[in-house]
This record gives C-alpha cells, structure tokens and sequence, in this order.
C-alpha cells in the first residue's frame, strides 16, 4: 500500500467506511486502501473517533471505529453525528462488518451455493423487497414462520449501480 505524506482536507473525503468492532474489521479494511493518507486537521475537541484515511480506486475514504470496549451497531451510529460534522462532504456511507448469521430454510444440495465465514455478502433490493433484512427485529410466530418487523432504506444508488 502506498503511503501519501501530503495530509487533504477534511472536505476532501466523499466516502466514510464504519467499522463497528475494532479488534476484528478495522485491519482489513486498512489492507483494503490503495493508499493511506496523514490525517487533516480536526478539531478533537468535538470529534474524538479514531479515524484511517487513504484512497481506493481514486475515492477518498475516511475510515471510522468505534472506541475500545463500545463496540456494535449503536455505537457506530454515535459516531456518525460528529464525523458528518468533520467530513462535511461525505457522499456516501457504509458499514462493512461481520454477520452473525445467514439463515435458511433448508441445505443446498451443492455446498457451492452456500454462504461460508470469510464470505463477502452484498445486499440488492429487487422484486420489492430490501437489500438488507434485520434479523434481530422481527418475531417468530406461533405456526413456526418469521415475521421481518425492520429494514433498511435502499442503499445508495451508486452502489446497486456497481452491482450491474
């Protein structure tokens, strides 16, 4: 990974990365950097998340962490509201991070066609239903099936786009 000596300006970054569980997703995704940036100034007095900068693919990236010990996804919301500050024009943001589980209601016959731990999965909504389902907002019924009480918005539309 190249390095840059040269820090940019924090209205420089147009992506933000979140990284809810430090120990385990903030190393790979600074392997992920084409190249790595000296931080810009800031003022820390009213942001102190703990932030890696560089570039992948020509996109600035501002990659952001959640604290020692306030791990998960409510804490990277937190951090959010003060980094949008700094990093006024972020255009883009996403939570890259471990899933817990993927389920299913019955064994695919070829393995192949199965999600395995180190697997990269990537949500696309279509046929009106959501690229990302909250698994652990919802409710099971008495007759054994799964009711879905939460999901989100659509992602941006520059992301489905590179899924085409």
């Amino acid at each position: 990974m190249a390095s840059s000596k040269q820090p940019l300006y924090c209205t420089d970054y147009h992506v933000a990365w979140i990284c809810p569980v430090t120990d385990i997703e903030l190393l790979p995704a600074r392997l992920m950097l084409d190249e790595e940036h000296a931080p810009p100034q800031y003022d820390t007095h009213y942001d102190d998340n703990t932030y890696i900068f560089g570039k992948i693919s020509g996109h600035t990236i501002v990659v952001a962490t959640c604290s020692q010990g306030e791990t998960g996804n409510v804490n990277a919301g937190r951090l959010t509201g003060s980094m949008f500050k700094t990093f006024p024009n972020i255009r883009m943001t996403v939570l890259v991070g471990i899933g817990s589980g993927i389920p299913r209601s019955s064994i695919p016959k070829d393995s192949l066609n199965d999600i395995h731990l180190g697997d990269v999965v990537v949500g696309q909504p279509g046929d009106g239903k959501p690229a990302c389902v909250f698994y652990d907002r919802g409710r099971s019924k008495a007759n054994g099936q799964f009711e879905i009480v939460g999901t989100m918005q659509n992602p941006d539309w520059r992301l489905t786009n590179a899924l085409s």
